[in-house]
């Protein structure tokens, strides 16, 4: 057994020798004082702290879909728990060596929840027997429930993704990683994650066509009836609904009725001139990029332009690769999962690189592939206003093809603190007066302090996951919380949360 307590480095040495054969006798579990305290390493706590922090927002999320859904079992809270002890699992050497106790005493640390011994075993060995693929199949039921859930001003998977990607970098750093091993598993996992929404969206886009399908009589449609499809009216509507973006509504408005007209043309055989559809997002982060592009894809689909009108979206690392001729094979199979529908690029900036940097490829092969399937892709480049000029210049062929841009300006304080609030209704919570005057404090003070890149709806998705905490925190000395306390959020929940936002925007 262990002796004394070793630093990280050393535990992790000890943890890594993957070719020690199995013990005969049954493991003993860890006594308390065989566990080094991680938390007693200063050097861990901000890395466990971020872990920490993450499981618990996961967790909520999980717990408000178990609520609305009314299903016991299967628990989606349970899920997600599962779901970061297999991220965690992975990302300290899980599939090439059997966990122990002592795996189980440091996750329980470094997770901040019991895990129930037997549990633990069928975990580990559910680690040993499946293949890196099999594990990498396996989408959350927390990300599967939000794939098919009203997405307004933010994505709600992405949030839910950057905080498994939080569980599993942070882990990885706690348990040592000079060389950036489990760093970069973390970044696959964040990947493959994001790979299994879309393809989760696609097959969502799909669904109606399939129920359509079923409406005739043996699943054949009636040649004289029209499919109960989306129409570019109910896209508008959803469009309007949006808090703020005025701008950028009216441009949606523009392009729509221009490709209306369009198709209007082409039905009474009347000259169209060929139209570049690609499009340039700058702005912000936060400031409903991603959700302008999903109803722009479904506008496509409704005029006809795209037949699935699907969305796909990945940023640099879902199309470069750290090897010469890997990055063109992966550009293109994001590509082929677009086709028929928009490829949504994220920071498209970071593409641009110099010497043996492999952004280039993926470029001058999107740019290929762009014209090839210049009828079957729309492709849509996001970024910051000045990073995105400079990405445009590094190409001529970039150029000749965006040529039309959206700007997303930054929500004002009024427009989050109506964000703040929806946000709050969603979730099933509701404000005092002086609770509702302490969120419009909260958010002129955030738009007051705003920096150059300001994070607009995501810095408010910040607060209210801080005020949910606070909130919690505030309720812990009850015994027996009443569904009225469970519900109502007061200004001392507001203006605690603002404190922590502001001082961690200061480090």
């Amino acid at each position: 057994m262990w002796e004394g307590t070793p630093g990280i480095d050393s535990l992790w040495r000890k943890l890594e020798r993957r070719n020690e054969p199995p013990r005969e006798e049954p493991r003993r579990p860890a006594s308390d004082s065989e566990v080094p305290d991680l938390l007693a390493d200063t050097d861990n706590l901000r890395e466990i702290k971020s872990v920490r922090d993450a499981v618990r927002s996961l967790r909520r999320e999980a717990r408000a879909l178990d609520v609305e859904s009314d299903v016991a079992d299967p628990s989606c809270e349970a899920d997600t728990r599962r779901y970061c002890l297999l991220v965690c699992g992975r990302i300290i050497g899980g599939q090439k060596r059997e966990l122990g106790e002592l795996d189980r005493a440091y996750l329980e640390q470094v997770l901040g929840f019991d895990i129930i011994a037997a549990d633990f075993v069928a975990f580990a060995s559910e680690l040993l027997s499946r293949s890196a693929a099999e594990l990498d199949a396996i989408l959350p039921e927390l990300l599967r429930r939000k794939v098919s859930a009203e997405a307004r001003i933010y994505d709600p998977c992405d949030s839910i993704i950057r905080h498994i990607e939080t569980v599993a970098k942070s882990t990885g750093e706690v348990y040592g990683d000079k060389h950036r091993k489990r760093a970069a598993m973390a970044e696959r996992i964040g990947l493959q994650l994001r790979w299994l929404v879309d393809a989760e969206r696609e097959r969502e886009a799909e669904r109606p066509k399939a129920r359509n399908a079923e409406s005739g009589e043996n699943g054949v449609i009636p040649l004289n009836e029209t499919p109960d499809t989306e129409t570019l009216d109910d896209v508008k509507t959803e469009l309007m609904n949006l808090i703020g973006l005025e701008a950028v509504k009216k441009d949606f408005l523009s392009i729509s009725n221009l490709l209306r007209i369009r198709q209007l043309r082409k039905q009474h055989e009347l000259n169209t001139e060929s139209l570049s559809l690609h499009l340039v997002f700058t702005g912000n982060p936060g400031t409903g990029k991603t959700t302008v592009a999903r109803l722009l894809a479904r506008a496509y689909r409704a005029l006809g332009v795209l037949a699935k009108g699907h969305l796909v979206e990945v940023d640099r690392s879902g199309l470069v690769a750290g090897y010469v001729g890997h990055t063109a094979l992966k550009t293109k199979e994001v590509v082929k999962r677009a086709l028929d529908g928009v490829l949504f690029i994220d920071e498209a900036y970071a593409l641009v690189g110099e010497g043996k940097d492999f952004g280039p490829e993926a470029i001058n092969t999107l740019l290929k592939l762009m014209e090839d399937y210049r009828d079957r892709l729309i492709v849509i480049v996001a970024g910051y206003t000045d990073q995105m000029a400079a990405f445009l210049d590094s190409n001529p062929g970039l150029k000749s093809r965006f040529n039309k841009f959206i700007h997303f300006g930054d929500y004002t304080a009024a427009e989050m603190a109506r964000i703040f609030e929806y946000m709050l209704e969603k979730a099933q919570y509701r404000v005092t007066e002086e609770a509702h005057a302490a969120i419009e404090r909260a958010t002129c003070r955030l738009h007051e302090n705003r920096e150059e890149h300001f994070g607009n709806a995501r810095l408010v998705r910040n607060l209210f996951e801080q005020v949910q905490q606070e909130h919690a925190n505030r309720l812990s000395s009850v015994p027996e919380p009443t569904r009225d306390e469970l519900l109502s959020i007061d200004a001392p929940d507001v203006e605690a949360a603002l404190t922590v936002i502001q001082a961690g925007s200061t480090r």
